[in-house]
């Protein structure tokens, strides 16, 4: 028998359920162009919610790797639940990727296709993290073919398939990086490719395969001339597609040794690889190599960020669902003051957070449709999105497991399985140390001329809608930012190293708070704007504990965010 003080959360949609994100897409997108796409969004939060058991399912019951058949050949074939398949018909069967390879986001709406192909596949991501991982790989694979199609007609081949509706079709990507040697350190990697009677065969071992058995993959190998570890580090490697079953069987040629018993994302078939003369296609050779995976790795990274902001929204929806009906000291826990003030906390630097990666993402879509001030703003703040939401992605669901209590330790939750999966995010694709390397190295490229304008923009956006008393503190922020960035600027080598961290965040802070003043502007957004900002001016620092000074001021903003989330 269920008791009414212990509520049984589920949803129906998980779009519908999201009041402010309705409202966010709407001002992103404009009225008419969000109604447009609207069905998309319905279409993903009806299967980010129906995942739910089936990802639950698909955790407990990981892939598992079948290395020989019956009479003994070697087959390293990859088993997957029942579940595993209905989740890969939930999110590629609902155009969670083709989407985004067709009309009218591929020609008519080419300048909204990321920030749609993301805001939308956000949906499935608050639910199945795993999954989420493939999806993002595959489209990071066709961006990189489609930017860099050449003249291979196997590239043409792969593209038709990603791009697929149809699930007999459809094929899935990878990317085979990191080796055991390096990790992040990829000028250290020593997989080799060979030339023979005109066509390329790769040889050597890679340590970290996610979504191992996809029908295509994106490796570096070490050129001919360029082998033995570090020898001119990243420009000795190539960059070549490899493909499964071309020609028929090639996946003969390399093994499958054992898949990998992560912490999180369990449903995703991560493996160990060693290439055994599989024959693969050239498509960037030296010095070029590793510039065109660093495309596929960014837009990963951009995709990380994603996830993370999709952990935790489901963590604060799951905190919120559960506290409305759930009584303690004679009041709902959403009445009582600290659950407030803690929850309203998350849910501002959730806004800020979510503002920065689509922002992000919106200069994507412009730098690809030729605004080269676009393109080198999105390069800067990928880096720092993907840090500072993978860390919050953690803190998010650590914070809202205590905003429920035991009840959401135990596995029946889905809070330990977000908690699981949100471990990956700072991880993936270059940890918070990488990300704040890789800023610098971005703000030495780019400057700062496009970054000033953008936030000089966003300032006067607030103001004229008459924001004015946030403005000071908004202003004060930027300025404390540009100085900093002139004086790291002005540091050695080593320095600059140890103050990089403390740079990106600053950097997202910054740049964050300028973009939800922005907001302001807009009248459905305007009330969480605000709101926002004046928590987040009590809190000096992410990831900070609950806000407790001016409390009044403070408690009226309590009221917005349990409305609108």
């Amino acid at each position: 028998m269920t008791h009414e003080n212990l509520p049984l959360i589920q949803f129906e949609n998980l779009f519908h359920a999201d009041r402010f994100g309705q409202k966010f897409w709407k001002v992103f997108l404009g009225a008419a162009t969000f109604e447009r796409f609207k069905k998309q969004y319905e279409l993903m939060g009806e299967a980010g919610a129906k995942a739910a058991p089936l990802s639950a399912v698909a955790d407990k019951e990981p892939p598992r790797l079948n290395n020989f058949n019956a009479v003994g050949e070697r087959i390293d074939q990859v088993e997957y639940h029942p579940a595993h398949r209905e989740l890969e018909e939930l999110s590629y069967g609902n155009g969670i990727i083709a989407q985004k390879y067709q009309s009218p986001l591929v020609d008519k709406e080419k300048s909204l296709r990321h920030l749609i192909g993301f805001s939308t596949a956000y949906y499935f991501a608050q639910t199945e993290t795993g999954i989420f991982c493939p999806i993002c790989m595959t489209d990071a694979l066709g961006y990189v073919l489609e930017k860099h199609p050449g003249s291979l007609p196997q590239v043409k081949t792969a593209l038709k398939h990603i791009g697929s509706s149809d699930m007999k079709e459809f094929w899935q990507g990878a990317m085979f990086l990191t080796e055991k040697q390096g990790g992040s350190d990829v000028g250290a990697n020593e997989a080799r490719a060979e030339r023979k009677d005109g066509v390329w065969k790769l040889y050597g071992d890679k340590w970290f395969c996610s979504n191992v058995d996809a029908q295509c993959a994106l490796v570096l190998a070490r050129l001919p001339g360029e082998e033995g570890a570090m020898k001119n580090g990243t420009k000795g490697l190539g960059l070549f597609l490899l493909l499964r079953e071309e020609p028929r069987g090639n996946h003969r040629q390399w093994q499958v040794h054992r898949l990998k018993d992560k912490m999180g994302v369990r449903s995703m078939a991560s493996g160990e690889v060693t290439f055994n003369g599989c024959e693969a296609f050239l498509l960037a050779g030296f010095n070029e190599g590793f510039k065109m995976m660093a495309e596929m790795v960014n837009m990963s990274r951009i995709y990380n960020s994603v996830a993370s902001l999709a952990v935790a929204r489901r963590a604060l929806l799951e905190a919120k669902a559960f506290a409305e009906k759930r009584h303690a000291f004679g009041a709902p826990l959403t009445a009582l003051p600290l659950w407030r003030s803690s929850f309203s906390d998350l849910a501002a630097e959730f806004v800020l957070l979510k503002t920065l990666v689509f922002e992000t993402i919106r200069q994507l879509d412009k730098g690809e449709t030729g605004d080269e001030d676009a393109k080198g703003l999105s390069r800067v703040l990928t880096s720092v999105c993907k840090a500072l939401s993978g860390k919050f992605s953690v803190f998010a669901a650590a914070e809202c497991m205590e905003l429920i209590g035991g009840n959401a330790y135990i596995e029946e939750n889905i809070l330990p399985r977000l908690m699981r999966d949100a471990q990956v995010l700072p991880i993936w694709e270059g940890t918070t140390h990488i990300q704040s390397l890789d800023t610098l190295r971005s703000l030495r490229k780019e400057g700062v001329a496009s970054l000033k304008a953008r936030l000089e923009q966003a300032l006067k956006a607030g103001a004229a809608a008459g924001a004015v008393e946030l403005k000071a503190f908004v202003e004060a922020e930027q300025e404390k930012l540009f100085s900093r960035i002139a004086a790291v600027g002005a540091e050695d080598f080593e320095k600059q190293q140890r103050s990089s961290r403390a740079l990106l965040e600053q950097l997202g802070r910054a740049v964050g708070l300028s973009l939800v003043y922005e907001l302001c502007a807009a009248a459905d957004l305007k009330e969480v704007a605000e709101a926002t900002l004046k928590r987040l001016q009590a809190r000096t620092h992410f990831f900070e504990g609950p806000s407790s000074s001016d409390t009044n001021a403070l408690a009226l903003t309590e009221e917005i965010f349990l409305r609108e989330f």
